[in-house]
């Protein structure tokens, strides 16, 4: 027989942070994905001008979020994600078709 113990996988910091589709073309894409989240992230998505535009939920299991934009304009938005070892800043551009 084989034990196989299993470990959590979350990264310590956002830095390895994945963002998939980028750009996100709305009406090709309907949804983007968050990755490689660390452990008791919280992810929010705002305007350049730091405007809260959504708050997606954080599957903890998984270390991802998924956000699905709706009724917002094309632009560039920021994901910024809260870990314990602080925060990190990253873009990702929302086309409309």
């Amino acid at each position: 027989s084989v034990l196989s113990l299993a470990t959590d996988s979350a990264p310590r910091t956002a830095d390895a942070l994945r963002v998939y589709p980028n750009p996100c073309i709305l009406g090709t894409h309907s949804r983007l994905v968050i990755d490689s989240l660390p452990r008791n992230a919280r992810v929010e998505v705002r305007t350049l001008n730091g405007r809260l535009v959504a708050t997606p939920e954080v599957d903890q299991g998984l270390h991802r979020s998924v956000w699905r934009p709706t009724g917002i304009a094309s632009g560039i938005y920021l994901l910024v994600v809260h870990g314990p070892a602080g925060s990190h800043v990253t873009r990702v551009a929302i086309i409309r078709e």
